[in-house]
């Protein structure tokens, strides 16, 4: 497996899709695994995350499909590993089986960083933002979006997740809050 001061370290010619989670079976790591062999060798896989009992098995479905060179695993990642991470994606994959928020698609996004995302995640409207991708469940699909968003323009996509982050933006939702809390008062009084 590469190493923490490789991860620093990309070469241009890679697209490299980047998965930082818990390591559960619920969080979809296995296609982004099983989908490596269907795309061209220049696509790297970073997973990192603390184990919750699923480690081992995608590090045997690494092993059982020769994929060593190609898919690079951590555990937890401290606050400059994390940056180093984020630098390094082409794209933030998760195709979890379900997700209440997932603040690590909004990390990425605040990054400049597109997203692969499942349809049971609140983020179903990137695609329609051109800053991500949404996905079935399904590794034909799976391959389909990463080749796709691999071929769309770095510059806009970045510029895209920038802008799709802001409605995220601390005052704003502050604002949003206290606009439904007025609602309700008023409704109640």
């Amino acid at each position: 497996f590469i190493s923490k001061k490789n991860l620093i370290n990309k070469n241009n010619n890679n697209f490299v899709i980047g998965c930082l989670s818990r390591f559960d079976k619920k969080k979809g790591m296995e296609y982004l695994v099983r989908s490596l062999p269907f795309l061209d060798k220049k696509f790297i896989l970073i997973l990192a995350g603390p184990d919750y009992g699923y480690r081992a098995e995608i590090i045997n479905i690494v092993n059982s499909l020769n994929l060593n060179n190609r898919v690079f695993i951590f555990n937890f990642l401290d606050k400059k590993m994390k940056e180093s991470f984020f630098n390094t994606i082409d794209l933030f994959a998760l195709p979890s089986f379900s997700e209440n928020f997932g603040n690590v698609f909004l990390e990425s996004l605040q990054r400049g960083k597109p997203i692969l995302t499942s349809f049971n995640t609140p983020f179903q409207d990137v695609e329609k933002n051109n800053c991500g991708v949404v996905v079935k469940l399904v590794l034909k699909d799976i391959i389909f979006k990463i080749a796709k968003i691999q071929k769309m323009n770095k510059l806009n996509l970045k510029n895209n997740s920038l802008k799709y982050a802001e409605k995220f933006n601390k005052q704003k939702i502050t604002i949003l809050y206290k606009k439904m809390y007025d609602q309700i008062h008023k409704q109640k009084y």
